[in-house]
């Protein structure tokens, strides 16, 4: 897998599937919500700007989001996951903080 880092986030793409993948740590001090918009911005080649012009509110509660996955949680691992379309992409997030992201459409 190639590595792609950006200011907040690792991606890394695999070539095979096409897909793209970063772990989220709850701990951290930037929420899960914002660290996806990154990530797709990054993938798309978006500005902050563009992406801001559609936020992730449009697609699934941020709020919601980031509280599906809090950082004081009592174990390390939750099953579950939840899967939704944002800016052409199908981003999945799993309990184990595995966040996956598959481009499914040009935005060109």
């Amino acid at each position: 897998m190639n590595h792609r880092e950006h200011t907040e986030i690792e991606l890394e793409y695999d070539p095979s599937t096409g897909n793209y993948h970063f772990h989220y740590d709850p701990r951290e001090e930037v929420p899960l919500s914002v660290l996806v918009v990154m990530a797709v911005g990054e993938i798309r080649g978006l500005d902050l700007e563009t992406i801001a012009a559609e936020p992730l509110e449009g697609f699934i509660g941020a709020e919601a989001l980031d509280a599906l996955f809090p950082a004081d949680r009592t174990t390390d691992f939750y099953d579950g996951s939840v899967k939704f379309l944002y800016k052409g992409c199908t981003v999945e997030v799993r309990g184990n903080g595995n966040v996956t992201i598959v481009p499914y459409i040009s935005l060109e």
